[in-house]
Formats: structure tokens, sequence, C-alpha cells
């Protein structure tokens, strides 16, 4: 930039003469204040590209080193596992509800049917629609009516 008292011919103010800004004093604040934001602006532009220049080679590096290929790996190893495990358990599942039914209806038919039983002999009687709602429920031998 050059600040004259004398510009050239045909230049009010200031301008720019093959890429160089020629001004009179009284606009050198004005032009200079204009210049500085640009540089700061260009700075910031030039920061912001080379930062993201940084990052998507950082990223890329990490795509590329096979770092990101095991996580990838490992996940889908970890998924696999899991899927096994879902299939294993929705196979054994029928069989195990159908174990845990069974246990269940043994438990209450023992249970009740042995209070019936120690009722009995302690000489107590059991109602016959209580005795007749028993017997049908198993195969276990008659109750008393």
């Amino acid at each position: 930039m050059i600040v004259t008292q004398t510009l050239p011919p045909g230049t009010k103010g200031s301008r720019q003469i093959d890429g160089i800004w020629v001004t009179d004093f009284a606009h050198a604040c004005d032009l200079v204040t204009v210049v500085r934001a640009m540089v700061i602006m260009i700075h910031g532009y030039e920061t912001a590209n080379a930062d993201r220049a940084d990052k998507a080679g950082k990223l890329l590096d990490y795509i590329h080193t096979g770092k990101f290929a095991d996580r990838v790996k490992g996940m889908e190893q970890g998924l696999d596992r899991l899927d096994e495990d879902l299939d294993q358990e929705m196979r054994l599942t029928p069989q195990r509800w159908k174990r845990r039914e069974a246990l269940h209806a043994e438990i209450r038919s023992a249970g009740v049917r042995g209070i019936l039983l120690d009722i009995i002999e302690l000489g107590g009687e059991i109602p016959p629609a209580a005795c007749t709602e028993l017997n049908a429920e198993d195969n276990s031998p008659t109750l008393p009516g």
C-alpha cells in the first residue's frame, strides 16, 4: 500500500494499480481498516481449510491404517456371538417353558393333594366337590369323598 499526497491522474481517494493500493492520507485509515479485515478473513479461511484438510487426512489415515477395520471386525464378531446366543435361547425357551409348566403343575398338585391327604389322615373331611375337581386334574390316586 502506498500512501501519498499526490495521487496518480484519475485517482480520487484510493484505488488499486497493478495489485498495489494507492491512497491519500485522508482515506488511508479507512483503507487500512478494510484491508486488515480482509487479511483476517482470508487467514480464517486458510486456517479452516488447513484444519479441514488435516481432519480429513486423519480420518483417511484412521480408515486406511487398519484401526477402523479392526473396530468393525470386532463389532461383527460380537454381533455374530450375540446372534448365536439369541438363536440358541429361542430354540431352548419352549423346552424350558414346558419343563417349568410341568414342574409348576406337579408342585401345585402334589402340594394341595398332600395337604388334603394330611387333613384326611387327621380325621378331617374334604367336601365332595373338591375331591371330584382334584381327581379330574390328573391320574393320581382318588381322594376319598
